[in-house]
């Protein structure tokens, strides 16, 4: 194993002044590193090609550093710089080892949330076995973590995976989910389990993830027409509530962003994005 001490300028050397740097188990090592162009603090797994315990899997993700052949860098907010299997593969070491879990997350969490970007490692989102109100007999992947089922009983339901709803969608949308009764028990914010919308209200789900998953619109299962139809039946204030955000851009979260930091940036509405009443469509949203 390497002397921090030895590396650190060879790090330094590329991704700028370290804040922080942290042995997570022998060769690999957290590192937050101010950037000099931008002052910003970034973070990164690095790890010794030679001594991590990492799978070959795993050091794939990892770019050598320029000044350091031998060390890998995983840059933990890019989309497919490997670090939620640098961190999965490090807590498995440590468990193994007996050495106390990291602690920020478990190994669940990571895995979890490592299966949106990085499916051929961790596995797809897996359909859910169960729902509700009964168990799946037939079911449709809409998206990543996303699926229509159908139900023992002939029920049709949008399942949504943890961290897609958790991140995506609206407290409304939300409310209107149902669950397992192990993920009420338990609470589901601890079993990282799925929300199940009925008919009624998995247009609301299938609605605000649009913007996000392309494959609503290639798939061909879903007829965004009826969508906004049964939206406007089932759920006229929240039609409304949008529509007027929408016409002052206060659903144009990039201008929002901008706006927080300071910049003079006008909020734009989109008349695509507004929900619309459609006829001669109907409300069967599902096309299977």
């Amino acid at each position: 194993m390497r002397d921090t001490n030895h590396f650190m300028p060879e790090i330094e050397g590329e991704i700028g002044e370290i804040k922080l740097i942290e042995e997570l188990c022998p060769g690999v090592f957290y590192v937050a590193a101010r950037e000099p162009e931008t002052g910003l603090v970034q973070e990164y797994y690095i790890a010794d090609q030679k001594t991590a315990p990492l799978t070959e899997e795993a050091k794939a993700y990892g770019l050598p550093l320029e000044t350091d052949a031998g060390l890998l860098k995983f840059p933990i907010e890019a989309d497919r710089g490997g670090a939620p299997v640098v961190k999965y593969e490090v807590q498995r070491y440590r468990a193994a080892h007996q050495l106390a879990p990291l602690d920020d997350d478990s190994a669940l969490l990571t895995a979890v949330y490592g299966m949106e970007r990085y499916p051929e490692y961790f596995g797809d989102y897996p359909v859910p076995p169960m729902t509700p109100r009964g168990a799946t007999t037939r079911h449709k992947r809409l998206a990543s973590g996303v699926y229509a089922l159908e139900t023992e009983t002939f029920e049709r339901m949008i399942a949504v995976c943890y961290p897609v709803w958790s991140c995506d969608l609206s407290d409304y949308t939300i409310a209107q989910a149902e669950q397992l009764d192990s993920d009420a028990r338990q609470g589901i914010d601890s079993t990282l389990g799925y929300l199940y919308f009925p008919a009624s209200a998995g247009c609301l789900a299938l609605f605000e993830l649009w913007k996000w998953y392309e494959e609503f619109m290639s798939s061909g299962l879903i007829d965004r027409a009826a969508m906004m139809n049964v939206i406007y039946l089932n759920h006229p204030e929240y039609a409304v509530q949008h529509n007027r955000r929408e016409q002052e851009g206060l659903n144009d979260a990039g201008a929002q962003f901008w706006r927080w930091l300071g910049f003079d940036v006008e909020p734009e509405g989109r008349a695509d994005n507004l929900i619309t009443l459609y006829s001669g469509v109907g409300v069967d949203y599902l096309r299977f």
